[in-house]
């Protein structure tokens, strides 16, 4: 059982992006965008694992970059060793999931 907390802050200065009419502009201004979320890794029984992600982010201006504000990632795996632990196989199903958001076109 492992609990991984992380934050990142970045600074975009002069970010090239695409417009609502998928024509390429450029930010006069600076854009901000905030994610932090929490990994979450579960052993669950002997090889069986868990691992999920849930983030938060936010942009100053979602007219320039556009991203949704709440994504989640869930990995369920069983996980092993192959050929005299020479290889490491991971045996599985992701699940993904973000809040609605205004993306391009």
């Amino acid at each position: 059982f492992r609990i991984e907390p992380y934050a990142r802050w970045t600074q975009y200065q002069n970010l090239i992006y695409f417009g609502e009419n998928a024509l390429p502009g450029q930010a006069n201004q600076k854009v901000q965008h905030l994610q932090a979320g929490v990994d979450l890794h579960l052993k669950v029984w002997k090889k069986f694992n868990i691992h999920h992600q849930l983030t938060y982010q936010d942009v100053t201006d979602t007219s320039v970059l556009r991203i949704p504000t709440w994504t989640n990632a869930t990995q369920v795996y069983w996980e092993s060793w192959l050929f005299k632990k020479a290889t490491l196989v991971q045996f599985g199903f992701d699940i993904w999931h973000r809040s609605s958001y205004v993306g391009y076109m």
